[in-house]
Order: C-alpha cells, then structure tokens, then sequence
C-alpha cells in the first residue's frame, strides 16, 4: 500500500458525512432571506453548490464540509463524542485510490499512521445556530 505521509504536526479531526447533513428546508430557510453582508456572501457563494446538489442529488439534505469544519475549529464543543485512532490515506491501491483507512485496533499501528480525532456525534443544532448567526442580524 502506498500511503500519503502528512508530517506537518497540525492536528486533524475528521468527520463523516453523515454528521454534517443540513435538511433542505432548514437550507433554504437559512440563505432564503439574508439580512447582512455576510449573509448575501455564504447565499451567492453557494448558490452553484446548491444548484449542482439539486440537480444530481435527490437525498434529504446537504452535506456543508467546509462550514462545518471552520464551526469545530472556532467551537470544538460542538463535537460531542470523538475518538483518536491511526489513520493513513491509501494512494496507490488496486481497488481504490485516496480512501481514508483507519486503524480501529488498538495497538495496531503499521508504521505509516498517523493521529487523528475521529467526531462520531455533533451538535448538529448548535451548528446549524452558529451557521444562522452568521447570516442575520443581531
């Protein structure tokens, strides 16, 4: 297996997506009416995001990677239950190519893994408040 080796030292927290679904309605609530600056900015920003997740995708929500992630970064209590495992990008695989792989076992830890906080829970109102103050008005 040939891996991707960070060395850089900057911790990384990973999420699955799951944990970042936004429904629909609160989306479109959300950009629906900004009363703002920053507001008119996260709608336009995202207007083809929003575009292209409609037209190809039919689920019940978006996922909002970025936005989530600058959320843990100025708020880590939004993360409710997270683990720290080994873990190592995949580059050169036969059946797949950059896959997360993580090293669930204890002590386990071939020598190309690195530490990372897994977040299996968040607070996905507190977030989504975090996200709205961000669009509106005091």
């Amino acid at each position: 297996m040939s891996v991707c080796n960070w060395s850089c030292g900057i911790k990384m927290s990973i999420c699955g997506l799951a944990n970042l679904v936004c429904q629909k309605e609160w989306f479109d609530k959300w950009l629906a009416e900004p009363t703002n600056v920053r507001g008119h900015f996260m709608k336009s920003m995202l207007k083809a995001f929003t575009k292209y997740r409609r037209e190809h995708f039919h689920g019940a929500g978006f996922s909002l990677c970025d936005p989530f992630a600058i959320s843990v970064a100025l708020h880590p209590d939004i993360v409710l239950k997270s683990t720290h495992k080994k873990v190592t990008v995949e580059t050169a695989g036969h059946s797949t190519r950059g896959m997360l792989v993580i090293e669930w076992r204890d002590g386990q830890h071939p020598r190309d893994t690195k530490p990372a906080e897994l977040i299996l829970k968040v607070d996905k109102e507190k977030h989504k408040s975090l996200l709205e103050s961000l669009t509106q008005d005091a």
